[in-house]
């Protein structure tokens, strides 16, 4: 019961900070809307703790990990916030984490829980997370980038180029979260295969096939933006190639395992 008067004030605290970013004009007014913000991730917090701790270990299912996902985004995004505009990541990313965390909260994981957790597990898992979140935050920017461009190119700003930041530095902002995006998935999926045991058995090798070719998209991309400056639709649409195939890697394999094979 708890736990679901906390996920509401999360939830209101999440919706309270959308509108309120998206009609706020003083800066004094923004830093309101985000303190609100941080308060709906506090929440946040506390349901997806309850969720995840159970006595036999920990429930880290396709609902807990998408819910921890949102919840690393809010938490990144928002706390940027106070220092770069990001406003056009967060409109998108806090509604998704209020109605993740609505589903943390009303929704309970069927899922049987991880049973060994150690250092080198969580290592993985961490890093997947993050790595996970800033390449979601590089999507954002991706699809934000061609929104803006094919506007330019029509002649039509409208709203969206006024509500955006410049396209400098959204650019520059993609390649950033790329990079470090990049780095964190070599170190997960390192970790992965240093300690993740019982391969075949846990039914892992389609979700490695599929980290490993977006983890070379990725590198081929930095690569060519450090050595040729790569930047642009061609770019952006490896950005994109690489982030669908990631999602597919775990979220993808893991939804046919557990809601289709039954397993877990």
């Amino acid at each position: 019961m708890l736990s679901q008067l906390v996920g509401l004030s999360g939830l209101l605290g999440y919706l309270g900070a959308t509108v309120g970013l998206l009609s706020a004009g003083e800066p004094s007014r923004r830093q309101r809307w985000l303190l609100l913000g941080l308060a709906a991730v506090a929440c946040h917090f506390f349901v997806l703790w309850d969720a995840l701790v159970v006595p036999e270990g920990i429930a880290f299912g396709v609902l807990h990990a998408a819910s921890a996902l949102a919840f690393s985004l809010a938490l990144l995004t928002l706390a940027g916030g106070f220092r770069a505009p990001l406003d056009n990541l967060l409109i998108v990313l806090l509604p998704l984490a209020a109605l993740l965390l609505a589903l943390t909260a009303w929704l309970p994981d069927h899922l049987h829980p991880i049973q060994r957790f150690d250092a080198g597990l969580g290592v993985h898992i961490l890093g997947s997370l993050l790595a996970h979140s800033l390449f979601t935050l590089a999507a954002i920017e991706a699809v934000w980038l061609l929104i803006a461009e094919r506007r330019l190119r029509s002649r039509r700003p409208g709203w969206v180029l006024a509500f955006l930041p410049p396209l400098a530095y959204m650019e520059q902002l993609l390649f950033r979260l790329l990079a470090a995006g990049f780095l964190l998935l070599t170190v997960s999926l390192t970790a992965g295969m240093l300690y993740v045991e019982d391969f075949y058995a846990q039914h892992l090798v389609h979700k490695a096939v599929l980290a490993s070719a977006a983890w070379v998209l990725f590198g081929i991309l930095v690569t060519g933006r450090v050595l040729a400056g790569w930047r642009g639709r061609t770019a952006i649409r490896l950005m994109l190639s690489g982030f669908v195939l990631l999602a597919l890697a775990y979220f993808g394999t893991r939804v046919v395992l557990e809601f289709i094979l039954g397993r877990v």
